[in-house]
């Protein structure tokens, strides 16, 4: 049963008419009338809440008792906001509008902010090679939905692994200590850091032009390459 349909019962149940209803409950006789007969689009609780307390029940028994808590607790809202004086309402309104405009704001600037990351902002080698230095780590957003597992951004400097990433790309980092052969992944070789494909001979570039880096035992994986950023970053 909808809760309109509860609604006019009650009204059946009270025997009020809508002009009883209007004055009791403070609202104009066309705005209740609209209401009983379906015509007004999304109203608003409290309106809805002072119609029912002039026939003398209450918003739980016009809802589906097994509707949600944020549900309840919404209605909850309504009832302590119904109790407070009309200078009190101001004041809380006010809040509300403020709060309205702040959160706006910030999504015009920020307009799909979903997910944080550390974004070493330096050249990940795809040819000769750069030093990481984790000091110029800052937190960025990104507004895409990023790949499940990824923990950091690294920029990707050279031609070597074209024609799949090019010089300034952006990828997503897993933190891994191994990877599979035929994967594309970050490692750290003689002081510097690459972006690289992992093969049984060592470290594969794509781009046919470089060489091989040939497996030796201080190459260290530091991560798994998850794809690249599409979307926009956004800073602090």
């Amino acid at each position: 049963m909808s809760w309109l349909t509860k609604l006019r019962e009650m009204r059946s149940e009270a025997a009020l008419t809508y002009k009883e209803i209007s004055e009791r409950a403070g609202i104009p006789y066309s705005t209740v009338e609209k209401l009983f007969k379906g015509r007004t689009n999304e109203p608003k609780l409290i309106m809805i809440h002072d119609i029912v307390r002039s026939m003398g029940r209450s918003l739980d028994e016009l809802f589906d008792p097994d509707e949600s808590a944020g549900a309840a607790e919404d209605r909850e809202i309504i009832e302590m906001l119904a109790a407070i004086d009309t200078r009190g309402r101001e004041l809380i309104y006010e809040l509300i509008r403020h709060e309205f405009d702040r959160v706006s704001a910030e999504r015009r600037v920020l307009p799909k902010r979903r997910s944080s990351f550390i974004f070493y902002d330096f050249p990940v080698s795809a040819g000769t090679g750069e030093y990481m230095d984790v000091s110029n780590g800052a937190i960025v957003y990104v507004d895409e939905a990023p790949p499940h597992g990824a923990d950091y951004l690294l920029r990707v400097s050279g031609s070597s692994m074209e024609p799949s990433f090019h010089n300034g790309d952006i990828v997503y980092v897993q933190k891994a200590e191994y990877i599979e052969f035929g994967e594309i992944g970050i490692f750290s070789y003689a002081g510097n850091v690459y972006i690289k494909q992992y093969s049984s001979q060592g470290l594969r570039s794509l781009n046919p032009r470089y060489a091989l880096i040939r497996g030796a035992a201080d190459i260290m994986c530091l991560g798994r390459v998850m794809g690249k950023v599409s979307g926009k970053i956004y800073r602090d």
